[in-house]
């Protein structure tokens, strides 16, 4: 009989992804998989790791979601020095350290779902502080057309960097494994003829 491990990580966050303040992905986590491990860090005690292991779903506060095979989280328990954002929130300006959550990784089989975009890779290493994603191995990243103005793309590659507050993304291959795209036009409205 299979257990499923079940945790929820309500992380307090600072940052505001989008001016039109949509949900930050990681002020809430939803954490399944049918084994984990918690240990705190031999060399910093407010540290500590937490690994889950076989069938992970990760689903974030904005209706994304990931599978892979493991995961593991690094999260900081250290509690925020209240002046620290009374003088960083001054100018309107978020404070950067006060994330908990230092460090996602996932690897085995990852596939990842965002409204109309699938993501997968061997490897993933998200760092919440800097919004940034690092895709590793095997990557295959797929948009559909889910509204009138979206292109359908197709790209492979080895390695990829995904900023998550800004949406760029930057490929990289070799000579063995170069970058491969697929864009799908012909349904794309640039692309209709327009009658005269």
């Amino acid at each position: 009989m299979k257990f499923k491990f079940f945790i929820t990580i309500h992380v307090l966050l600072f940052f505001n992804l989008k001016p039109n303040n949509q949900v930050d992905p990681f002020s809430e986590i939803k954490i399944t998989s049918n084994r984990a491990v918690c240990q705190k860090d031999k060399n910093n005690k407010s540290l500590f790791d937490f690994t889950y292991i076989d069938d992970v779903l990760v689903i974030f506060a904005d209706g994304s979601s990931a599978n892979a095979e493991k995961m593991s989280i690094k999260i900081n328990t250290n509690k925020v020095n209240k002046s620290k954002i009374k003088s960083n929130t001054v100018n309107n300006k978020s404070p950067n350290n006060l994330n908990n959550i230092k460090k996602i990784t996932l690897s085995k089989n990852i596939f990842f779902k965002n409204e109309n975009r699938k993501i997968k890779a061997d490897k993933a290493k998200i760092y919440p502080e800097t919004k940034i994603c690092k895709l590793y191995g095997n990557i295959r990243i797929e948009q559909t057309k889910q509204n009138k103005k979206d292109i359908p793309i197709i790209t492979e590659c080895q390695n990829a960097t995904l900023n998550l507050v800004t949406k760029k993304i930057s490929f990289l291959g070799n000579k063995n494994n170069p970058i491969r795209t697929i864009i799908k036009l012909e349904s794309h409205p640039v692309t209709k003829k327009v009658k005269s």
